[in-house]
């Protein structure tokens, strides 16, 4: 608002004096603004609670004589049972305070002249002083005032009760036989009508400090914006001078500091400036200034649909940004130039050119270029050893038909018995070692294959339930022998998916042949098929055996690696994990 200028020097000018005396006189307006909404909220308020009091007044004397009217209409004034007008009037007001909820509400009393009443006496010693004020009256007339009761500001209003019908006077001497007679016209009492206002004026004390509070700052505020406007524009020639040179300064310490260097272009996009910084990598100035910048790019990055699409871009106006292209200095030092620029317009939206910065960026695009070649060699590397492993496993595989044949025509004996029994174990051994050898070496070649893209998947409608039943023939020996319980459940009818039988028959047995490998006898391993709420399917396989942890399930996945346990030795040999 003082633009560089203090508040202590706007106070201690010519505008700051008057600044001073406008809010002294603003005090003084909102002082009285504040006073006179709380006057007029308790003249309003005096004048809409008088109307309600006489309204309720006017209820009960109707109430109380319609009373007495069908009282005496019935039988008489001697109802049996029935309370006289006085007491019904007293328990009518006690249910009538007793339906009032809140400590805010309207509240009506009887009450007796002092040391004369018949209930209800007075219930402090200002009710009690109108009373009497009324008996000593020749012409009572009701009261109306604000008083303190129990620390409780009220705003109360008292009618005098008097004996104007013969009937009430005889009643009240009969209640009160032996005491001093009642006559006509005496003061009975008085009916109080008792408002509290504790919650009501402290709310509009609270709005008329608000009310004072607002117009102060109003006030203030807009003789502020007036005054310091005034001052403002006293010393805005000198601010503006002092924010150029400032601006000019801080602009030419970036340019001077920062690792980008900034350039401009005019409507042909020539250059026109370029700040020093471009010297630091070793770039000559006068090479760009007054040509554009596909005249000093190297003649060997002329890639026409890169550049097209610049300056297609450029005709367009559109802003820029990491625009890479290459150069080549006289000593032919090759340099990667990373560009961004917005277009600028003079006031009536003239293109005059564009202004940006720009960075030597030489060391990330060699980078980015050793690292896309190594992993070229990387992926060939890869590709060479698969097809590596996939030959060995076809070169291994028929050698160890051979072992297993052999070894099977020795152990059924079908050119004769072996007469030595040892001779027959080993050659069980050798035909189950062949076998589990054979089955990692197959699992290598789907590996293999899989890494090399050479694995081909025969898709077609397969029977889940049919791939169930076939993985738990061939597992349930095993489990039975282990003496694990293998339990199956398939959803009712026909469920088919689209998907290699083959595949989903081995990832199977791979799986409910590791779960009953690790599950400890007495144990369980359940598969069950079902149908998950987005409409996919899952197959689970759950045993109850030794687990694994987060890191171990990590390691399992892992192409041929498996969990090191005390449990894994003591079992069979380890299947590997189709991935």
């Amino acid at each position: 608002m003082f633009g560089r200028h203090t508040f202590s020097e706007f106070l201690h000018s010519k505008a700051g004096q008057g600044f001073l005396a406008l809010v002294l006189v603003t005090v003084l307006l909102s002082a009285a603004a504040g006073a006179g909404y709380y006057h007029s909220s308790l003249s309003w308020f005096e004048i809409n609670k008088t109307e309600e009091k006489l309204t309720a007044l006017q209820l009960v004397d109707a109430f109380i004589a319609e009373y007495a009217d069908v009282r005496a209409t019935i039988n008489g004034d001697s109802v049996d049972g029935a309370p006289v007008p006085a007491s019904f009037r007293a328990h009518a007001i006690d249910r009538f305070n007793r339906a009032r909820v809140g400590d805010d509400q309207l509240r009506l009393a009887m009450v007796g002249t002092p040391g004369r009443e018949i209930l209800i006496p007075p219930s402090d010693a200002s009710m009690a002083e109108a009373i009497r004020n009324f008996s000593a009256a020749a012409k009572p007339v009701p009261e109306t005032n604000w008083v303190t009761v129990a620390g409780q500001p009220m705003f109360r209003s008292i009618y005098p009760s008097i004996a104007s019908q013969q009937s009430c006077v005889d009643c009240h001497n009969n209640l009160q036989a032996g005491r001093e007679p009642w006559h006509l016209n005496d003061v009975m009492g008085a009916l109080v009508i008792d408002v509290p206002v504790g919650t009501f004026l402290g709310r509009i004390r609270t709005e008329a400090a608000a009310v004072a509070v607002a117009a102060f700052l109003v006030t203030t505020l807009l003789g502020l914006y007036i005054f310091a406007l005034h001052f403002r524009q006293l010393a805005q020639r000198e601010d503006s001078e002092a924010a150029v040179r400032a601006s000019e300064v801080r602009f030419r310490d970036f340019a001077e500091t920062a690792s980008d260097w900034y350039w401009e272009t005019d409507r042909q996009h020539r250059f026109t400036y370029l700040s020093d910084r471009i010297r630091a990598s070793g770039i000559d100035i006068q090479n760009y200034i007054g040509r554009d910048r596909l005249n000093v790019t190297a003649e060997d990055d002329l890639d026409a649909a890169k550049w097209a699409d610049h300056r297609a871009a450029l005709d367009r106006r559109e802003p820029f940004r990491e625009f890479v292209y290459r150069l080549r200095m006289e000593d032919n030092r090759v340099y990667y130039v990373a560009s961004s620029g917005k277009p600028i317009f003079d006031a009536e939206g003239d293109f005059l050119g564009y202004r940006g910065c720009a960075r030597n960026v030489t060391e990330t695009v060699l980078a980015e270029e050793q690292l896309r070649s190594a992993k070229s060699v990387a992926e060939t590397a890869n590709r060479s050893k698969s097809e590596f492993l996939a030959n060995m496993s076809h070169e291994l595989r028929t050698p160890l038909n051979a072992i297993i044949g052999f070894a099977d025509i020795m152990t059924k004996g079908l050119f004769g018995p072996i007469k030595e029994p040892r001779y027959v174990e080993y050659a069980r051994d050798i035909a189950t070692s062949g076998s589990n050898l054979l089955a990692i070496i197959n699992d290598i070649l789907d590996m293999s294959k899989v890494e090399a893209g050479r694995l081909d998947l025969r898709e077609d409608s397969v029977d889940i339930e049919a791939v169930l039943t076939s993985c738990r023939r061939l597992i349930e020996p095993r489990a039975l022998e282990a003496e694990i319980t293998l339990d199956c459940a398939t959803l009712p009818g026909m469920l088919l998916v689209r998907g290699d039988d083959l595949r989903l028959k081995q990832t199977m047995l791979n799986v409910m042949s590791n779960a009953v490998k690790f599950t400890p006898p007495g144990g369980r391993v359940s598969v069950s098929c079902n149908i998950l709420p987005g409409g996919d399917m899952q197959l689970a396989v759950a045993d109850t055996g030794i687990g694994m942890t987060s890191d171990q399930i990590a390691l399992a996945l892992q192409p041929f690696r498996q969990v090191d346990s005390s449990f894994a030795r003591k079992s069979q040999a380890p299947v590997s994990a189709c991935r």
